[in-house]
Formats: C-alpha cells, structure tokens, sequence
C-alpha cells in the first residue's frame, strides 16, 4: 500500500533547543515508518528574518543536519535535502505567487503573522520618510547628511550582497561535508552490518556441521544397535531351531536304540546313517543366513518370476524342489497361489513350518520319484542345480519334467559364471558347491530332455558399478565384471 507523503523543514537561524525537539523532531522520527517523509533545510526562508546572519547560515546548516542524524533521522528511511541545493523549489514560489490571490494567503496563520511584521516596517519606514521630508522642507542643511545616508544604505546592500555569496559558498561547503559525513556512515554501517552477517553465517554453518555429526553419529550408532538386534533374533532363532533338531535326533536315536536292543548284551552299534546325514544341517541354514541375504531382499529377486506365472494362469499344483529358508513359497502363498516345497536340511524345513508353509523333508530325488506323472503344473528350483553331479542332474531334471502336464514349465536359477567374478571367486564362497554351469549348458540339457521355448534370463547386472565410455574394451570390461551374477532359465513341457 503506498504512503502518505510528509514535508517539513526548519530554518538554520540556530542551535536547536529542547523545544525543537519535541516539537518536531520527536514527531519525525515516529513517522518515518508510516509515512514517506521528506525533511529539508529551510536556509532560503531564514534570510527573511536573518539577513544580518547568512554568514552564520552554512554551519547552522551542518550542525542542524548533524542533530537531526543523532536524534533518530535514518536518509534510509526519510528523504533529507537543502532548499538551495533544489531551484525547483525556487522556481515553484514564483509561479505560484504569479496565480494565488491575495485572499488565499490572507487565510494563512503563517502569512498573517508576516504580513504584521511587515505592516510594523512600513509604519516605521512611513515615520522615517514623513521626517525625512519634514526636514527636508526646512531646509537644505541636511541635504549633505541624506546624501551620506543614501551611500550608508548603497553600502548596506552592497554587504548584503556579498554575505549573500558568502552563504552560498558556505552552503555548498557544508552540503560536501554532510554528504561525506553521510557516505562515510553508510560505508561504516554497511560494513559493520557485511561483518555481523559474516560471524552469524560462520556460526550458523558451525553449528549446523556440529548438529550434522551429532546427527551422523547417531544413525550410525542406531544403526548398529539394528544390525547387533537383527544379528541377536537371528541366532536366537538359530539356536532356538538347534535346539528342536537335537531334541528331534536324540529321540530318534533313542527310538531306534530301543527297537535294535537286543535280549542279550550286545557290542554298541555305530549312528543310524540317516541321522549322519543331518549333522551338519544348522551349520549350513547358518551359512544361508550369512552368505545368502535378507529375507526381503531374497523375495524381491524372486518377484521376476511371478509374472511368468500369472501369464501362465498357474494358481495350483506348484513345487518348490529345494525350498530352503521359503522365500519363495512365501511369496506364492501373499499371490494366493497354492504352492508346496521339498528340502533335505531339516533347520529349514522346521523354519518355514514355523511360518505356515507346506514343506516336506525328503531328498528332492526321492521326492519327485514319488509322485504320479504330469501332476504339477509348474516345478520350480533356485541354487540348487549347481549342487549336483552331472548324474545326479540329469536324473533331476527327467523327474522333474515327468511330474509335469503338458505345457507346465520348469523354472531353474543358478550363479552366472560369465560374470569373472562369479565363476572364479564368489560361486565356491559356498563349498557345497560342485560346478558352476554355463547359461548355454543349462540350456541344452533342458531342450535335450523334451523342453520346448526354453528361455535364459539374466539377473540383476550391477549397472552402477559399469565404467562410462563407449569403447570395446569398456564394454567387455563392463559385461564381464559388472553383468548379471545369477541367470534363470524358463522351459514349457510341449
């Protein structure tokens, strides 16, 4: 919203007093902020009643100026001139004395108040020439003294004159001093303001760097108390899960020991050899949970195989050969499909019954063996091929295409060893590892055996690690170091 605009002045014909000051110059500075205020040096009007004085004019000028600044007066905020400095102001008094009527200015206090002052010179400047004459009537004796009286007065003016070019001179001397005066305060004031700025820059960025640790310090050390959780439930889990096994095999040994205990004493007989094959059961389902990953991370790898399964209308009759810690019957039990597993290591067989899943403990050979022809519509198995003989293989994979109907798929995922780092450095991290098997292998052992649109899918390239550039050698660089590290393989039963 614009302001309303404020003009006043006062007339350097002296020290300003207490009056001045309450009078107007504590009334300005209040309106600095609610109006546009202009405040001038009225050093033209003061030759109407101190002619006498111009000589005094230009350091009343100065030292008025300088009283406004210390009572308050901001040039930011207000406007500060001198009349003489603006002949605009002169050249407005005249035109406006060319079109106001006298009655007009009859009706001003100010002016009456002149023009009483005035009408007292006239009287007495009347009085002087009605002597004047009455003297001169009487004789010409005294003709000599108006002669001298006139010179007196031609030198009066010719004084006035020159006090004029004095005041002149004088205003623009102390018009230079004030703008010094104000050019130097601005030049201190902005300095002053660029340093506090600066130190509280300086103390914000050093307290947000401080706040910044403190805050980094806390998420590590969070992140931590996290890690060490998740690390305790695990192995309280894992021990918790031993603990059930061991209860398990003891009773079994013991059962077994009862039935095989003769009439007779007898010389001890070694371990079943079921139970031996069990033994190392919790210290592999550890390592899985060491080398493997999360849960959620494992279900999210696995996610890109469920729309080949929704494309296939595959809501039931699904085996998981090899099912592990369940991620992904998990998984296919959130889509509402129905799915059951098979796996040897009995810690992970007890862990997904612990969450609702159908698994079954058996070898998966045995397993498949023992269900009728073309009963599943989809048989699924991921990492677990490259545990196995080349024999061991083949019998796997003819079995699992037996339990097959007609255009059921075989979905299969296992270490990609194109990947350099794979194939000659990760993939035997695990050492129950036999052989990593190349994409093209895999997939010729499918079609050998009677599957058709048998598809390779690469997994998972580490595309933020790849070195930009567009030359062979980065490419190859980037494909061999950088490319998938698992592939999947999808083939239908015609």
């Amino acid at each position: 919203m614009k302001k309303t605009r404020v003009l006043s002045g006062m007339r350097p014909t002296g020290k300003l007093h207490l009056g001045n000051y309450l009078g107007a110059l504590d009334n300005w500075v209040r309106m600095q902020d609610e109006f546009d205020c202009f405040f001038f040096v009225a050093n033209w009007h003061a030759l109407t009643t101190g002619a006498d004085n111009v000589a005094e004019v230009p350091a009343n000028t100065i030292e008025m100026v300088a009283d406004w600044l210390g009572a308050g007066l901001d040039p930011e905020r207000s406007t500060l001139f001198i009349q003489s400095l603006v002949p605009e102001h002169a050249e407005l008094h005249l035109l406006f004395s060319m079109v106001t009527p006298v009655a007009w200015l009859e009706r001003v206090p100010t002016y009456k108040e002149m023009v009483e002052q005035e009408n007292q010179v006239h009287r007495q400047l009347a009085e002087t020439l009605a002597q004047v004459s009455a003297q001169t009537l009487a004789g010409t004796e005294r003709v000599e003294d108006q002669k001298q009286a006139i010179e007196a007065l031609s030198l009066k003016q010719q004084g006035m004159a020159e006090q004029q070019n004095e005041l002149t001179v004088g205003i623009e001397t102390g018009l230079s001093s004030v703008r010094e005066y104000v050019d130097q305060s601005k030049t201190d004031l902005a300095g002053k303001m660029e340093e506090q700025a600066r130190q509280q820059e300086q103390r914000f960025v050093q307290t947000m760097a401080e706040q910044s640790t403190q805050l980094s310090d806390l998420r590590q050390q969070q992140a931590r108390q996290v890690e060490e959780q998740i690390h305790l439930r695990r192995r309280q889990k894992e021990t918790q899960t031993e603990l059930i096994m061991q209860e398990r095999r003891l009773s079994s040994l013991l059962e077994d020991a009862r039935q095989d205990l003769p009439a007779t004493p007898q010389p001890p007989r070694n371990l079943p050899a079921h139970e031996a094959g069990h033994l190392l059961d919790p210290l592999y389902a550890s390592f899985e949970d060491q080398f493997r990953g999360d849960r959620g991370e494992v279900k999210n790898r696995l996610r890109v195989y469920l729309p080949i399964l929704k494309d296939a209308r595959v809501t039931a009759d699904a085996l998981d050969v090899g099912c592990g810690r369940g991620e992904w019957l998990e998984l296919l039990k959130h889509e509402g499909m129905q799915a059951r597993g098979v796996d040897h290591n009995r810690v992970f067989v007890e862990q997904c019954r612990q969450i609702g899943l159908d698994v079954v403990e058996e070898d998966a050979l045995t397993y498949l063996r023992s269900l009728p022809g073309k009963s599943l519509n989809v048989v699924t198995s991921f990492h677990l091929v490259e545990h196995l003989s080349f024999e061991e293989l083949i019998r796997l994979l003819d079995e699992m295409i037996r339990t097959l109907r007609s255009g059921g798929l075989l979905i299969l995922e296992t270490p990609n060893p194109e990947n350099f780092m794979v194939g000659s450095y990760s993939f035997y991290a695990d050492p129950t590892h036999r052989n990593p098997i190349p994409s093209p292998t895999l997939q010729f052992l499918l079609e050998s055996r009677g599957l058709d649109r048998v598809t390779v899918m690469k997994l998972r390239p580490w595309d933020d690690a790849k070195i930009e550039g567009d030359t062979e050698i980065i490419k190859r660089f980037n494909e061999y170091f950088y490319g998938a590290p698992d592939y999947g393989i999808v083939g239908w039963k015609v």
